[in-house]
């Protein structure tokens, strides 16, 4: 994978994240571990939808509220 295409990775698991996860607390340290399973969901094949829904899963198991 090229840098330009993680970095379009990224910026979408990023958007996902913020529309799922917006006001749910997680540790700072946790932050790259979101953004390996929302890598891991998309080399999968994840749609938009999907992808925040396995995001919201995952981040209800290391919430801190």
């Amino acid at each position: 994978m090229t840098k330009r295409e993680a970095k379009v990775v990224d910026e979408r698991v990023n958007r996902a994240y913020t529309r799922s996860c917006q006001n749910i607390s997680i540790d700072i340290f946790d932050i790259e571990k979101v953004f390996v399973v929302g890598r891991d969901a998309i080399s999968h094949g994840a749609d938009d939808a999907t992808l925040e829904k396995v995001l919201r899963t995952f981040v209800e198991t290391i919430r801190k509220d």
